[in-house]
Parts: C-alpha cells; structure tokens; sequence
C-alpha cells in the first residue's frame, strides 16, 4: 500500500491516465481519502 494521498494528488493521478472528466475525479479523491 502506498502513502496516503490528498484528494488533490489523487485527481492529479487520475489526470494522468483520464482526460476531462473532472467532477468525477473530485468524487472519486473524496471518497477514497
């Protein structure tokens, strides 16, 4: 298992595997914190 990430390292994670999209991202860096 890897560090704990902020919501805002998780969306700029995703940003790199997933163009757009980015109110779903915020949605997803909340949930997993």
């Amino acid at each position: 298992m890897h560090k704990q990430l902020t919501p805002k390292e998780i969306v700029e994670e995703l940003d790199k595997h997933i163009i757009g999209q980015k109110e779903a991202k915020k949605a997803v860096a909340i949930a997993l914190r």
